[in-house]
């Protein structure tokens, strides 16, 4: 790979183009390439296999709304306004979008000549009052469902639109955003969708003593919550999650087929992200993404460029998905916009082995919640547990994610030292970004309350419905 990856001597003549592919509520773990026993995923693997595939990939902010605005300002959500949703602390700020937009992700983009797309429903997330910008962002976008609500689209919508615009711009430089919701829930594709995966074994986690102790009393968020009483009911609610996945990643495998049809898919960047995984266990939750639990945070993160990614490339550097943004700028020789976060390309050729020495990661829906990850270690802290209380999520745990994954062990009374070096990254992390301990957005999201007491009344009676209480 070329030792500079920027400005016109790393593209040369060559045609900029780039397809983004942005899978909802995708959890890294129920893909092949990242050690899923179940065909979930032939598509998103080949990807894998032909480019790069980062395993310690993480997203600075969940859920949906704060991810997506990360990644279109290129600032973490202290830093761009954006730390939940609805309400206060769902506002892009001035800062972050600029004037007239020109701090957005895509500006360098359209710089330099690229015309940039999105097929998404995602700027109608609630109501559109506060994602108004990210449709602001594209020179062209497309609904694929304008006649339903957000998140109510289905992959095939995506593709009704996406396959007929590449057949008339794939001679272009362009940045083409693809938004997949298929694996959110309601997972209400057709029977004959998901009839292929329920005879699948179970996952590996949670384990039959968890589902059978989750069934028997309520959980918040649980699978009394979907009314599920048995332990085969939530196997096949597990099932139908893969199936979901395997039906968006069938429908990028046409559109990777149209690129190659049209002759342009070695010349095309493709890039996968997500913008957050899902609960299913964690802490007795299916079907949510409740806390910066890792498996909230953790997200696959693949790109594919014959010639300038070498098959085959494995990165365990910790990453976050909106590294893409910086990423895409060098990779169409852009001028960048201020950010927080760091091209993968030094890693990509080999010429860097970490990108940041920790990763601070914020979710702000249900709880105010952060993460710190650094090298084996995570360090969670909760300044709000929202309705789940503390001794589901205490106010300060750290885990060793080698020994213990899926987060079942606190470890700080055993490790203070890396506890105190990992807060000492929360502090100064804060400092930089112009916060002292009282002005952390995070905090000021807990003190105000997150979405669970905003909307109290909505909440209570979903608690009531799910323990047999109808009022």
């Amino acid at each position: 790979m070329s030792a500079t990856l920027n400005g016109s001597a790393f593209m040369g003549n060559r045609r900029r183009r780039i397809l983004w592919i942005d899978i909802d509520t995708l959890r890294a773990d129920r893909l092949g390439c990242y050690g899923c026993a179940v065909n979930t995923s032939p598509n998103l693997d080949r990807l894998a296999r032909e480019g790069a595939l980062f395993t310690r990939a993480f997203t600075s902010n969940a859920p949906c709304v704060p991810a997506r605005a990360a990644m279109i300002s290129g600032r973490c959500g202290v830093a761009n306004g954006i730390v939940t949703h609805p309400g206060p602390g769902a506002w892009l700020s001035d800062a972050a979008f600029g004037n007239q937009g020109e701090r957005l992700m895509t500006r360098p983009l359209q710089a330099r000549g690229l015309h940039t797309c999105s097929i998404s429903s995602f700027y109608k997330h609630d109501h559109g009052r506060e994602t108004g910008w990210f449709r602001y962002a594209f020179d062209e976008t497309h609904d694929p469902a304008y006649d339903r609500r957000c998140q109510r689209d289905h992959s095939e919508q995506v593709n009704g639109i996406a396959l007929p615009w590449l057949e008339r711009h794939h001679d272009r430089d362009f940045l083409l955003h693809l938004h997949y919701w298929d694996p959110h829930t309601p997972y209400d594709l057709p029977d004959a969708v998901h009839r292929p995966f329920l005879g699948n074994p179970p996952w590996p986690y949670p384990t039959e003593a968890m589902k059978r102790e989750h069934v028997s009393r309520f959980h918040a968020q649980g699978p009394q919550r979907f009314g599920f009483r048995t332990v085969a009911e939530i196997d096949a609610f597990l099932n139908r999650y893969d199936a979901q996945i395997h039906h968006t990643d069938r429908h990028i495998g046409q559109v990777l087929d149209k690129l190659a049809a049209l002759g342009v898919l070695d010349e095309t960047l493709v890039v996968v992200t997500s913008d957050h995984g899902e609960q299913f266990g964690e802490q007795g939750m299916y079907g949510e993404h409740a806390a910066a639990v890792t498996p909230t945070l953790r997200v696959p993160l693949i790109l594919r460029l014959p010639g300038r990614i070498p098959a085959g490339t494995r990165s365990d550097a910790l990453v976050y998905a909106q590294d893409v943004a910086p990423t895409l700028w060098e990779h169409a020789g852009a001028a960048p916009n201020p950010t927080d976060f760091a091209s993968l390309w030094p890693l990509l050729s080999g010429q860097a082995a970490s990108a940041h020495p920790f990763l601070i990661c914020d979710h702000g829906l249900y709880t105010s919640t952060r993460a710190v990850f650094e090298d084996r270690y995570k360090l969670m802290l909760t300044y709000s547990p929202g309705y789940f209380g503390y001794g589901l999520y205490p106010p300060v745990a750290l885990y060793d994610l080698a020994a213990d994954p899926h987060e079942e062990t606190d470890v700080l009374a055993r490790h203070p030292d890396v506890a105190r070096r990992l807060y000492g990254h929360v502090t100064g992390w804060l400092r930089g970004h112009g916060y002292d301990a009282h002005g952390d957005p995070m905090q000021r999201l807990a003190n105000a309350g997150p979405r669970t007491y905003d909307f109290p009344e909505i909440f209570m009676r979903q608690e009531l419905a799910a323990r047999g209480v109808h009022v």
